[in-house]
């Protein structure tokens, strides 16, 4: 394409209004196949994924307490057994909520169960007899007779006269209740409706490789009281690695997640009269995408000092690779 288009303007043929119009439109379908290229290049580097156990939930006006006690009627009808869950309804600085939630399930039978599958994952559905299926009218002994020893056409011939079958999906293990609204939400949403209904989903994230972004979560500036057995304890139920691993360094057996800590060279103006550190919390290449969906889950975690027995705010976001 450009070796045609530096050749062709060369030609001493052409006047300088067509020279300008032949520029203009040259320079045009050029840039249209850079950016067609780019566009297909960039489609390329990014894929939407989903990871078992956390699910994207339309959650409207309903709080966080109203989520868990719904959910917490869903795996008490499935009857499983215990589940932990972890429950982020996205809201912004301001408390006004957004409309959806991010949630954990620790049972993938239930996760799988509350997405509108099986317990083992598979599709929910059986194969009946077509109802609208009629059979053919000529004789099927005729038919075969007609076909002597083609054996390939009597193979067909049985087969028209064999009823079809069609895929029927089936209900769901267990359907989310309604939910009571409180009088303010009905304000809220001016509706005379008592109850409201919640929808559940397979989360679902956009990996860009462009981002470099790591397996890995952080926080910055928290106090100098949390440590690696605090933060460890809480992660811990997100790692589904169950092997142990020899860190490099240092040649000790660990288990992921990892917490690396360290402290802080310089006074935060967070923190003006008192030390602090950075964490990062790095998870197991066995699960090489869960930051990417914990992120979503785990925006904040209260902690509370051993010591003087107060609640401290941590914030994370996904780490990226220093590269």
């Amino acid at each position: 394409m450009n070796f045609w288009i530096s050749t062709f303007r060369t030609e001493n043929f052409l006047t300088p209004t067509i020279k300008g119009y032949y520029c203009f439109f040259s320079t045009f379908i050029t840039r249209h196949f850079e950016n067609a290229f780019l566009f297909k290049q960039s489609v390329l580097k990014m894929s939407k994924v989903s990871e078992e156990g956390f699910l994207f939930i339309h959650s409207g006006v309903f709080d966080r307490e109203q989520i868990e006690l719904n959910l917490s009627a869903c795996i008490k009808k499935l009857d499983c057994g215990e589940c932990d869950m972890y429950i982020n309804v996205v809201e912004n600085k301001d408390g006004m909520k957004f409309g959806h939630t991010y949630a954990w399930i620790s049972d993938t039978k239930i996760y799988n169960a509350l997405i509108g599958k099986n317990f083992d994952g598979s599709d929910r559905y059986e194969m009946v007899d077509d109802e609208n299926w009629k059979e053919p009218e000529e004789d099927m002994d005729d038919l075969i007779d007609e076909a002597g020893d083609d054996w390939g056409l009597i193979g067909e011939i049985e087969s028209r006269y064999e009823c079809p079958k069609i895929k029927v999906d089936q209900e769901p293990l267990v359907v989310p209740p309604g939910i009571k609204y409180t009088e303010k939400q009905k304000k809220m949403l001016e509706t005379e409706d008592d109850f409201g209904f919640i929808e559940i989903y397979p989360a679902r994230v956009t990996i860009r490789t462009e981002e470099n972004k790591i397996n890995a979560i952080y926080s910055s500036c928290i106090p100098d009281w949390v440590n690696e057995n605090m933060l460890y304890g809480f992660f811990k139920k997100f790692n589904k690695d169950s092997r142990h691993h020899i860190d490099p360094k240092t040649k000790k057996k660990f288990q992921y997640p990892k917490i690396i800590i360290s402290k802080n060279k310089t006074k935060s103006k967070w923190r003006i009269n008192e030390s602090s550190s950075n964490i990062q919390i790095i998870f197991s290449p066995l699960n090489k995408n869960l930051s990417y969906f914990l992120i979503n889950v785990i925006k904040k975690i209260k902690i509370t000092n051993p010591k003087t027995n107060k609640d401290e705010m941590l914030f994370f976001s996904q780490a990226k690779s220093r590269t």
